[in-house]
């Protein structure tokens, strides 16, 4: 697993737990959006998996995906990876 910079990962006993550590609101970055991504596709594959937990750091859970990556120049990976996300839970 690459080293995560947005998030914290754990998993015990078949169950998943992943953190959004990107306070103080934990916008979610394309950066972030894409770690996720990541670690959603790993849960897919591992047969032990059996429930994902998601909490946030600090006082906010998420407040949204972050304005400024809303620029002309990344609207087609942010609704990707943003996409990508419910793909993976559904």
């Amino acid at each position: 697993m690459t080293e995560l910079k947005h998030l914290k990962f754990q998993k015990a006993d078949g169950v998943a737990r992943i953190t959004l550590n990107r306070p103080k609101f934990n916008m979610m970055n394309i950066d972030m959006m894409s770690e996720l991504n990541g670690l959603l596709e790993g849960l897919l594959e591992d047969n032990e998996f059996k429930c994902l937990a998601v909490y946030a750091a600090g006082k906010h859970f998420c407040t949204g995906v972050e304005v400024a990556d809303h620029k002309p120049e990344n609207v087609k990976d942010m609704i990707a990876v943003f996409n990508r996300i419910f793909e993976l839970t559904e």
